[in-house]
């Protein structure tokens, strides 16, 4: 699933191998190509939801939660949550991080 996260994200910022990984090391929040603006990451997050749920609700499971929203919830941005569609944000910057992990490996 790691590499369709790659494929859609690569797709959407236009990012190159290394600025994914930069993203992964630094933190997605700290602006990178497609992933900077709400309305870039609203268009994200609905063009993908599938994958991005599946994946999320896997990764809660794998680190014990019960849905991915608590997984979100114990992100660093979990303020977010507090805004409408804030999750979506969250999660753009997530599959963004996970893309340059998964390339980092």
């Amino acid at each position: 699933m790691e590499e369709q996260i790659v494929k859609i994200v690569r797709e959407h910022g236009n990012l190159e191998d290394y600025e994914m990984i930069d993203a992964a090391s630094h933190g997605a929040d700290s602006g990178f190509s497609g992933f900077i603006y709400k309305t870039e990451l609203d268009e994200f997050y609905d063009k993908n939801a599938s994958l991005i749920q599946r994946f999320s609700q896997q990764e809660a499971e794998e680190f014990g939660y019960e849905n991915w929203f608590q997984l979100y919830a114990s992100f660093g941005r979990s303020d977010m949550l507090s805004q409408e569609d804030g999750y979506k944000q969250l999660a753009g910057w997530y599959m963004l991080e996970t893309a340059g992990r998964y390339l980092e490996q």
